[in-house]
């Protein structure tokens, strides 16, 4: 199975490369001189001469290794936002159309007597906005991390987070139908699969 590892790319390993090699060329340069001022000024220490030109070799590598770090940290974070917009995207579109032509018609065939006149914003917005945030922390950032499948994992959590409401609807509200229970059940698990799978495809194809 292939590793993916977006937040680490691979064209920084490159840089690494680079800065090793003029790490290095320092090195030998600083030998050489080192070796030269010896022959000429025997009064400048040879071993005086190398410890200065390695302190400053180090600390080129040092700065360069933090900035590549720091660098890789902003990646990161862009990754993070990118996955959690996408992923957003897919479901919130998706739910919507689900919703008006499927959903609203069937709740309303059977328990029209309990729906708000008009759609309450604020909770709707809490939960399109934490619902996403749940996929990516327990489905999508483990498995950009570890390279493995998401449907599996992220059809089950749809399933247990609808399930949940869905029988706990069923079990104390008057008149809940179980044709509600199964198809909302039915689509929170492919509604999660399909949001977290595009999020994931999408990350992986940028990183």
């Amino acid at each position: 199975m292939t590793q993916t590892r977006p937040f680490v790319p691979a064209r920084n390993q490159f840089g690494l490369w680079l800065e090793g090699i003029l790490v290095l060329g320092l090195v030998l340069i600083a030998l050489v001189t080192a070796r030269l001022r010896e022959t000429f000024h025997p009064g400048i220490g040879l071993q005086r001469l190398l410890e200065a030109q390695s302190v400053c070799a180090c600390t080129i590598f040092s700065k360069t290794a933090r900035a590549l770090a720091e660098q890789n940290r902003r990646r990161a974070r862009m990754s993070l936002v990118r996955l959690y917009l996408v992923t957003l995207a897919v479901f919130l579109a998706l739910d919507a159309a689900m919703l008006t032509y499927v959903m609203q018609p069937l709740f309303k065939r059977h328990i029209a007597d309990l729906m708000a006149p008009n759609l309450q914003l604020v909770p709707a917005m809490l939960f399109y906005l934490l619902y996403p945030a749940g996929i990516l922390a327990l489905v999508s950032v483990t498995a950009l991390r570890d390279g493995g499948s998401v449907l599996l994992t992220a059809a089950i959590l749809g399933a247990m987070a609808y399930g949940t409401y869905e029988l706990t609807s069923w079990t104390i509200m008057k008149g809940w139908s179980p044709t509600m229970v199964a198809v909302d059940m039915a689509w929170g698990t492919v509604l999660t699969a399909i949001a977290a799978a595009a999020g994931v495809a999408v990350e992986r194809a940028l990183a």
